[in-house]
């Protein structure tokens, strides 16, 4: 995998598309998740961490 696989990230106001190899950090938030992206970017997701795990297979 090159990094290129597009990732569609949920909201609370809707969906927001970003590139695997953007991505630089998912952290916990309120048991919802924060992702960090290389622009700087803060995207609150509403997946709980655990839904992560399962994002990359």
């Amino acid at each position: 995998m090159d990094g290129s696989r597009e990732i569609v990230i949920e909201t609370k106001t809707g969906f927001v598309k970003a590139y695997e190899m953007q991505i630089v950090s998912i952290k916990t938030k309120d048991r919802r998740s924060e992702v960090l992206l290389s622009s700087g970017q803060s995207i609150e997701c509403i997946w709980p961490m655990k839904k992560w795990k399962g994002v990359n297979r």
